[in-house]
């Protein structure tokens, strides 16, 4: 129990974020996603003392799901004549149609303002739902929920609500950007103006006296996307070995029986290409590559885009240790509650294995990751909730009733008969 400890009012609950508070999952923004997200989930806790209602921007039930890129969630489909799965998109496009209806009128006003891929500094961002910006200036996921699309923010959308408690968990795309482009694009967020405006967002928050909870930012270290698939999961047998030396050997590589590390681009080495370090990434985008086959083969280089070097993963976690000192100091200044995500996701259990004989992932029914390997499914969702209630407890003195985290689904693997 904090020492310090103020009564809170539950009534106007708001959660503000990126993709994890707006229940994003297996790849795309769906309905049962969103019915498992974290802010979701506890505002029906927070039903139990006084809270009231709160409202999502939901897709439609019977939706594929939508990403950025107009793509489909993600599905397993069964290999023909073996127990294993592949990564697929269930569907050849996405739910296109919801990123262009704004549901303000019929849903809103919106209590979950989590907004997939907006960074810290994109929550007071006027017309961050504009069209008219032009690709890259507005958010679509943003659009379909905004009170004015044309110039309305985030942050103001939630202060139309006079919230009475708020959840704050966003900075993971100010790195995770960078990350997800295999570190082509310079787009990190310097701390600088990281702490500012999330110091704006929170003192506008509390401006009236609402309380609130503030959350810290996983290490890319622990996120299977970055790390299920090992730098020596090229397997050969003794013809393909020497087929592949003979093939590279001109740029000085050669390759054994068993398992080898994966060639990659890198157009600073000889030939444009090297073989991967232990200690660097591959992304668990390359599965979903239509020839990710050649390349977990080592037929062809894994382009850069798939890959993070040592030096990038360091420049990230550098970055993302910067962005959890900031938040760490703004809690303790303002007296908000605090969950350490950080060592919640650090100490998951790795949740997929890599088997390089086949090229294709063996799953874990309970690990906490969906199948984009990036965000929570309904079980992690679940296990960050009552991590957000033992802060909020914490600090505030109350008993919030944790939830019972094993009642929600963790990755479902489907009949070996079944595929689509």
């Amino acid at each position: 129990m904090s020492a310090d400890a103020e009564k809170i009012y539950l009534s106007r609950y708001v959660a503000i974020g990126d993709s994890i508070t707006a229940g994003y999952a297996d790849g795309a923004l769906y309905f049962d996603g969103q019915k498992n997200a974290y802010p979701n989930i506890l505002a029906a806790q927070f039903k139990t003392k006084n809270g009231g209602v709160f409202n999502q921007a939901w897709m439609p039930q019977n939706s594929v799901g939508v990403n950025l890129e107009g793509n489909s969630k993600l599905g397993l489909k069964t290999e023909a004549d073996s127990n294993e799965y592949a990564l697929r998109r269930i569907a050849e496009q996405g739910d296109q149609q919801a990123l262009c209806l704004n549901n303000y009128a019929s849903q809103g006003p919106f209590h979950n303002l989590g907004v997939p891929g907006a960074k810290v500094i994109n929550l007071s961002m006027s017309g961050y739902g504009n069209q008219q910006m032009g690709p890259g200036n507005f958010n679509p996921f943003f659009t379909r929920m905004a009170s004015d699309p044309l110039q309305t923010s985030v942050l103001k959308d939630a202060l139309l609500l006079s919230p009475t408690f708020f959840s704050l968990f966003i900075g993971n795309n100010d790195a995770l950007a960078f990350a997800l482009s295999g570190g082509t694009e310079n787009n990190i967020t310097p701390l600088k103006q990281f702490e500012s405006k999330l110091r704006e967002i929170i003192e506008s928050l509390m401006t009236h006296g609402a309380k609130g909870l503030i959350a810290n930012l996983p290490s890319i270290k622990n996120i299977p996307y970055f790390t299920c698939l090992p730098a020596k999961g090229l397997y050969l047998t003794t013809t393909e070995a020497q087929n592949l030396t003979a093939r590279y050997g001109q740029q000085g590589i050669a390759f054994l029986e068993g398992d080898n590390c994966f060639l990659i681009e890198d157009k600073v080495s000889r030939g444009g290409l090297r073989q991967l370090k232990e200690d660097e990434f591959i992304l668990l985008d390359l599965l979903l590559d239509t020839d990710c086959k050649t390349y977990l083969k080592g037929l062809r280089p894994i382009p850069k885009k798939y890959t993070l070097t040592v030096e990038e993963i360091e420049k990230i976690e550098n970055a993302l240790a910067g962005y959890n000192k900031i938040i760490a100091h703004l809690a303790e200044e303002k007296k908000l509650a605090f969950a350490d995500i950080y060592t919640l996701l650090k100490t998951a259990k790795p949740d997929r294995h890599y088997r390089s004989k086949s090229c294709n992932l063996n799953y874990s029914n309970k690990g906490v990751f969906s199948l984009d390997g990036l965000h929570p499914n309904g079980f992690g969702q679940a296990l960050m909730t009552n991590a957000f209630i033992q802060a909020i407890n914490q600090r505030y003195n109350t008993d919030i009733l944790p939830v019972n985290a094993l009642k929600y689904a963790g990755i479902v693997l489907p009949s070996h008969k079944k595929t689509f």
